[in-house]
């Protein structure tokens, strides 16, 4: 036993002395790699292409890191499918592309309109690729104008998304979506799919900046450029809100924004935080925080006629006011419960109404039937869509303002209401 220990010992120093270790199949150093951080994918320029852009980084000690101006990179290639455009690389890349890092996966508004599942197939499939990266479809633009646009202002496309991504709960209009849930989402295939959003918006700061410097240079501007940003590093990239798709032909079928995405957040329990704007009676603004949402899906099914609740128990603290009106008091904090009870049921409203409108079943409710009446589901799950469309729906809100996070009263309080 021991000579056999000590010839292994002998042969893997002889392994590592002679260089052995080079010839391993598949084996490839670190620095012959392209490391890909974020990966987008748009139409490609001929018909039926695809085109394939690839975010790279450098990796290293941080002073190698610091001396290499072109540490962080996008290249593109375009092939008839992703595997194609990723073969296409090797023609000007002297190192391999390793997808064992990717971060984020973007999708372009076009790319996913007529199809989006296919587009997953590589990186579901690939033996690299990792099932947590995160996916995104940029609306009404390109993904290579959007890592264009990061990457000309000098930001980190993959730092400063993971940046967006972690303050998605101070407005709960959107979340994180990673290629394994929406792979499942698809396999499911009774549901609607959904996937965060990147919006490319104008930066208003900068061209308020922008303007009143032009307006210094010249006493009459170029009316061309009124309304317009002067570049593209007067745009920002925000996330919000959710593009969906329909569960049997992959096709988009519409987006969900702002306070819209926030009522679909409600029902799916992705609500963690966030600002409600009610009113006193004086009408002025009262800003209330989120700080507590807890929905229930309530089905009842007789036959194949179906009714289903959608409950909100939800709690809020008051944040700032406007106005001198002292708030706490019953008369005063049961009108701002119900208006927040209101915002709240006009929100989710908003939401289903888009899936009435699409026959989408955005809330999963197929999933709540089929675990509460298995037997009855598989009598209705081949006709899903036409029992979908004759669902009774209710909404029902219920809150309460907890606390007050400032002195119970406001700084100066009119004499009439001490």
């Amino acid at each position: 036993m021991i000579k056999v220990a000590v010839a292994a010992l002998v042969l893997f120093s002889l392994f590592l002395s002679t260089g052995f270790d080079t010839i391993i199949a598949a084996r490839n150093e670190i620095q012959n790699l392209f490391i890909v951080t974020t990966v987008g994918i748009d139409v490609g320029e001929e018909q039926d292409n695809v085109k394939l852009l690839v975010v790279t980084k450098e990796i290293g000690s941080e002073k190698e890191n610091a001396s290499k101006d072109d540490k962080k990179k996008y290249f593109t290639a375009e092939g008839e499918t992703i595997f194609g455009a990723n073969r296409n690389f090797h023609s000007f890349m002297s190192k391999d592309i390793f997808w064992g890092h990717i971060d984020i996966i973007i999708m372009s508004h076009e790319l996913v309109e007529e199809k989006m599942a296919n587009n997953l197939d590589f990186f579901i499939g690939d033996h690299e690729s990792r099932l947590d990266s995160l996916l995104f479809v940029v609306k009404d633009s390109t993904a290579e104008e959007l890592i264009q646009i990061m990457t000309d202002s000098g930001e980190d496309i993959t730092e400063t998304i993971n940046m967006l991504i972690g303050g998605v709960g101070a407005l709960s209009i959107t979340s994180e979506m990673d290629l394994l849930s929406v792979s499942k989402q698809i396999v499911t295939g009774y549901s609607a799919i959904y996937i965060p959003v990147l919006l490319i918006k104008e930066d208003e700061s900068k061209r308020e900046k922008s303007e009143k410097s032009d307006e210094k240079s010249t006493d009459k501007p170029d009316s061309k450029s009124e309304g317009k940003p002067s570049s593209k590093k007067d745009l920002k990239v925000q996330l919000n809100g959710y593009a969906f798709f329909d569960n049997t032909t992959h096709k988009l079928s519409g987006f969900l924004l702002d306070h819209e995405a926030r009522g679909f957040n409600w029902v799916i329990d992705r609500v963690v935080s966030g600002t409600i704007n009610v009113r006193d009676k004086k009408n002025k603004k009262v800003s209330l925080e989120i700080i507590e949402a807890t929905p229930t899906i309530e089905a009842e099914m007789k036959d194949e006629e179906i009714k289903v609740i959608l409950k909100i128990n939800m709690s809020s603290n008051i944040v700032d006011q406007t106005g001198t009106v002292d708030l706490i008091n019953d008369k005063s904090l049961n009108s701002l419960n119900i208006q927040q009870e209101t915002l709240i049921k006009n929100e989710i409203r908003s939401a289903l109404n888009f899936a009435t409108e699409k026959n989408l079943d955005i809330f999963a409710i197929s999933s709540v039937i089929s675990h509460k009446y298995p037997i009855k589901w598989n009598k209705i799950k081949d006709k899903w869509r036409e029992v979908y469309s004759t669902i009774e729906f209710k909404i029902e809100v219920e809150g309460k303002i907890e606390r007050v996070y400032m002195t119970n009263t406001p700084i100066i309080v009119e004499k009439s209401e001490k």
